[in-house]
């Protein structure tokens, strides 16, 4: 992206201060602090922004922006409606009995999908405005899920390193003490995982395909919990982000190939640990479509849908990443 195309940017929009934290072949990512639909400042926005391609025939480029603008801002809004909706379930719930769990998760296991609330868009210049969802990790990184599994994998490198230096590496006790490292680590990435899984699953039963699932987008915000006192491993809440590529289709294959493309993004990102972690979203995966079976009363035809999906993921692994592109 060049610099003409930030600043072009900045001046669409006036007085607000655009701060770039990312860029992608198709567009750019501005942290602001206020948005052109409300006059409150210091409230953290998200604005993606797809800038005009000069090598288009103009007509055509435009027509390509607002297409993708608005298909990329209505899926986030209907998946963003999803967790609306189960809160608003929550909320009449909470009345009559004592929920003692993440809210976030209530409304994950309950079939919402948590992705950035859509604040507004401007399909002629290719805007997107959105809630800004992020938190730091203890290491001060932003914490997408990548940059969180990186920070506990490399905790759990260094710790097993201190224990081999001061235990002997053949000994009983150092046997002993990794064995509990494994374990420890595998408890606070897996309860994670799973979680993220049921999110996928949900997202999918909406027929709605991401069509760029990496760890690094599923964002973590932190949520705060009674339960919970431990600074240095907080809750964490997984978020879905970067709709860009996504779609709608019904399709198993395209929901196969959804889920085979974040496996080889694991594969790429977390290689010692990329076998459990796509085990663990597997298991939320397949769990999202039994508690959807059990709310509906309809617990074979979910089995059925996700056994196809299943089945269709172990395909395309065999041949590789395929997928079909239409138009």
């Amino acid at each position: 992206m060049s610099v003409a195309n930030i600043e072009k940017a900045e001046s669409l929009l006036g007085d607000i201060k655009l701060k770039k934290i990312s860029q992608g072949a198709e567009a750019i990512i501005f942290l602001a602090n206020e948005h052109p639909y409300s006059n409150e400042r210091n409230c953290p926005t998200i604005v993606k922004y797809r800038p005009r391609k000069l090598y288009r025939y103009p007509v055509l480029d435009l027509q390509i922006v607002k297409q993708r603008t608005a298909s990329e801002s209505r899926i986030i809004f209907k998946l963003f409606q999803s967790s609306v909706i189960e809160f608003n379930k929550l909320e009449k719930k909470k009345n009559s009995e004592k929920i003692d769990r993440s809210l976030v998760n209530y409304v994950i296991n309950n079939g919402g999908v948590n992705c950035p609330k859509l604040i507004g868009l401007d399909v002629y210049n290719g805007f997107i405005f959105m809630d800004y969802i992020n938190d730091t990790l203890v290491n001060g990184e932003s914490s997408s899920l990548k940059n969180h599994l990186w920070l506990l994998e490399k905790t759990f490198a260094d710790s097993l390193s201190e224990k081999l230096t001061v235990h002997n590496c053949q000994s009983i006790v150092a046997s002993r003490e990794i064995e509990r490292e494994v374990v420890a680590l595998n408890s606070k990435i897996k309860d994670l995982l799973v979680l993220t899984g049921i999110q996928l699953g949900n997202m999918h039963m909406f027929d709605v395909i991401h069509g760029d699932l990496t760890s690094s987008n599923i964002i973590l915000k932190k949520y705060d919990s009674e339960n919970n006192n431990d600074e240095l491993q907080p809750l964490y809440i997984p978020y879905l982000i970067d709709f860009g590529l996504s779609s709608q289709s019904s399709l198993t294959e395209d929901k196969a190939v959804d889920l085979y493309v974040l496996e080889k993004a694991l594969e790429s990102t977390h290689p010692l640990f990329s076998k459990d972690y796509s085990k663990w979203v597997l298991e939320g995966y397949e769990l999202a479509y039994e508690m959807k079976g059990k709310r509906e009363n309809a617990a074979k035809p979910y089995r059925v849908k996700h056994r196809e999906i299943y089945k269709r993921l172990e395909a395309v692994r065999l041949r590789g990443r395929k997928r079909s592109m239409i138009g």
